[in-house]
C-alpha cells in the first residue's frame, strides 16, 4: 500500500519468477502479476499453484511486458489461449495441437493451467492428469 501511495498510481504489475513469494505477494497487495518462466518456478509449479499463488498473466520472460497479455477463454470442459485449446477427456487434459515454437507452447501452458484451475474435481474426475500433457511442452521450463 505504501509503494502504491508513493508512486501515485494504481496501474502496477508485479513481475516475478516465484509463485510463493512474488505472485502471492502481488495477490495479497491486490496487484496484477506476471509470472515469467525464466527463473525459479516452471510449468509444473504453475499448474499445481494454490489459488493465492496464481498469476494474472504468463510470459516466457520480461519481454512479455511489451506484448498483449495472454487471454484464457474458459468454456465448459475446455480453455483456449490464442490458437491452442486444452480440454479434459476421461480425466486427462489434452491439447488440440502441440505448438512447435516456444511462444505457442506458453499459450498451451496457459490454457492447461487455467483448465486445471477451473475444473471442478468434485463433479469430474477426482484427479485430473495434467502432467502428461505439459511434459510434451519441451520448449517451456
Amino acid at each position: 500500500d505504501e509503494t502504491i501511495r508513493r508512486l501515485r498510481t494504481r496501474n502496477l504489475i508485479m513481475v516475478g519468477d516465484r509463485l510463493d513469494t512474488d505472485i502471492a505477494g502481488a495477490r495479497r497487495a491486490g496487484l496484477d502479476s506476471l509470472l515469467v518462466l525464466s527463473g525459479s518456478h516452471g510449468k509444473a509449479d504453475l499448474c499445481a499453484a494454490r489459488a493465492d499463488e496464481r498469476p494474472t498473466w504468463l510470459a516466457s520472460d520480461v519481454s512479455g511486458l511489451l506484448t498483449p497479455g495472454r487471454q484464457a477463454v474458459i468454456e465448459p470442459g475446455q480453455v483456449r489461449c490464442r490458437s491452442v485449446t486444452a480440454k479434459v477427456s476421461g480425466g486427462v487434459i489434452e491439447l488440440d495441437s502441440i505448438p512447435s515454437d516456444r511462444d505457442g507452447q506458453v499459450d498451451a501452458l496457459w490454457a492447461v493451467a487455467n483448465l486445471v484451475w477451473t475444473t471442478d474435481t468434485s463433479v469430474a474426475e477426482p484427479v485430473i492428469d495434467w502432467w502428461t500433457v505439459i511434459a510434451t511442452l519441451d520448449l517451456v521450463p
